[in-house]
């Protein structure tokens, strides 16, 4: 379940009886207390481990230099209007080499070079900090929204459950709160008895007197897993 539809659903039941706001940070102080209690606590799967470590190559990985190309406007009729497609323009009596706005010409003019969107260092500094504002906050509204939360399918009833009975509590509904909390406490000890059936507990760390603190499990390969199994120590 995603941040957004936990937010949909709630706020199509229960309409005008919290705010987003209210909702969003229920929804976080929710995923930070199965964070602490349950995945701080176990060791991931070998799935798990295996897409954390992909994902955070991905994420280090260097992305390739952009490289825009002008629009070949042989394609397109004389009279089409620049302006309107939202096209950038390369001006050739710009002595700066920068790209002061998107074109004014609503025809395309001869000895011009015309850019979709122009690469961030050729945009003048005004137009470069609105630009880099509206995508931050695109991409900010975006990521935020499709976040999937912690407590996995088909357990994630929690969430609706929880928000219910917070809204409820806040409101001094006490009867309706006391049914969302039941259905909310029930839904967590399924969600976490699930997890603990799929997920190793980690227990006390354990230290040896060569090797130091044991803070992961030890691979198959490594000599001192002698249970052959992926957790390695016991």
């Amino acid at each position: 379940m995603t941040v957004n539809e936990a937010l949909t659903r709630v706020m199509e039941d229960r309409p005008g009886e919290a705010t987003e706001a209210e909702l969003r940070k229920w929804l976080q102080d929710l995923d930070l207390r199965w964070k602490l209690e349950q995945i701080d606590t176990h060791w991931p799967t070998p799935e798990e481990a295996a897409a954390a470590a992909y994902a955070a190559a991905e994420e280090e990985a260097e992305e390739p230099a952009a490289t825009i190309s002008p629009i070949d406007t042989s394609g397109y009729a004389a009279d089409t209007n620049p302006l309107a497609l939202g096209w950038w323009e390369d001006d050739p009596e710009d002595v700066t080499g920068l790209y002061k706005a998107p074109t004014s010409d609503t025809t395309i003019q001869a000895g011009k070079n015309y850019y979709r969107k122009p690469p961030k260092e050729m945009v003048s500094q005004e137009y470069l900090a609105i630009w880099e504002a509206q995508e931050d906050e695109e991409e900010e509204e975006e990521t935020e929204d499709e976040q999937v939360l912690l407590i996995p399918a088909p357990d994630d009833e929690v969430y609706i459950y929880w928000l219910y009975s917070k809204i409820d509590m806040r409101l001094g509904e006490i009867a309706r709160y006391n049914n969302d909390a039941m259905l909310f406490n029930a839904a967590w000890d399924a969600a976490a008895k699930r997890w603990n059936r799929t997920h190793r507990y980690k227990g006390r760390q354990l230290r040896h007197v060569v090797y130091g603190s044991l803070p992961t499990p030890r691979p198959l390969e490594d000599p001192l897993n002698q249970r052959g199994d992926w957790y390695g120590w016991r």
